[in-house]
């Protein structure tokens, strides 16, 4: 091997290549992601150190300026262990990880993608961009079934800026309905925020919308003052269909409306 390739390899001209292949590019929050990450050995030998997958996100750093955003990791995973790659040689390295819960649905202008980094020493180190779709787990997807049940609209979903945020995520999932049915005259919008957990999925539900910075809304939503706001949903309400889960909410909803007034 010359020194000359060497060094074009360390600036990264004839350097390694990463390309990472997924199963299925449909995924669900909470489930498991599977690929593989095949490395290309470019005009000479070089020591791999490390090869990390990122899951990476977006979200609108100001709620009044919706194209003002900020890229975020979910989480990180390394894949397999340190490796010599071959000049020219091909090699192929397996990978399964779980989504994490936080992982936002794939939703209009919502973008999550995986990045993919082989860590060489001394050299510019390969990446590549994966996008991927996030659907609904079947958990999500019921409690989704029991808003259209009350006759809810799809407005908006996005994904904010949480400043009260610490070690958490640093954004929340807002999701925006239209009222129908019984409630159509009763408020302007539905607004829901949702908090994923292990055993099953919270809810900020804010009944007639948010108007102002939703940050400063989930800071009361949260205190004791604000416990008609809070639903939790175990997986295992869940999966009883989404029949119940339409009584609680409508539930919580009448009880904000009572509260503020606006209950006819």
């Amino acid at each position: 091997m010359s020194i000359f390739k060497r060094m074009m390899a360390s600036v990264g001209i004839g350097s390694a290549t990463v390309d990472t292949m997924l199963g299925t590019d449909t995924c669900m929050p909470g489930h498991e992601v599977r690929g593989s990450v095949q490395i290309r050995g470019g005009g000479a030998r070089q020591q791999i150190e490390r090869i990390s997958i990122k899951v990476m996100t977006e979200y609108i750093r100001n709620p009044k300026d919706p194209k003002t955003t900020q890229q975020c990791v979910l989480d990180s995973f390394t894949i397999g262990e340190a490796l010599t790659i071959e000049a020219g040689a091909t090699q192929l390295i397996p990978f399964t990880f779980a989504l994490p819960l936080t992982t936002p649905l794939t939703i209009g202008h919502q973008r999550v993608w995986l990045a993919t980094d082989l860590d060489i020493e001394r050299a510019l180190d390969p990446t590549d961009q994966d996008s991927i779709q996030v659907q609904p787990s079947p958990a999500l997807q019921t409690m989704i079934d029991a808003i259209h049940s009350l006759q809810f609209g799809f407005k908006h979903y996005a994904c904010v800026r949480n400043k009260h945020a610490k070690d958490e995520v640093p954004f929340l999932q807002q999701i925006a309905f239209y009222p129908g049915g019984a409630f159509q005259s009763r408020m302007k919008e539905l607004g829901l925020f949702l908090l994923p957990e292990p055993r099953g999925i919270g809810l900020l539900v804010a009944a007639g919308g948010v108007d102002e910075d939703p940050s400063d809304w989930l800071n009361t939503a949260l205190t004791v003052e604000g416990r008609p706001y809070r639903m939790f949903c175990s997986f295992e309400e869940l999966r009883g269909g989404p029949e119940a889960v339409a009584e609680r909410l409508q539930a919580t909803i009448l009880e904000q409306l009572r509260e503020g007034g606006t209950d006819t």
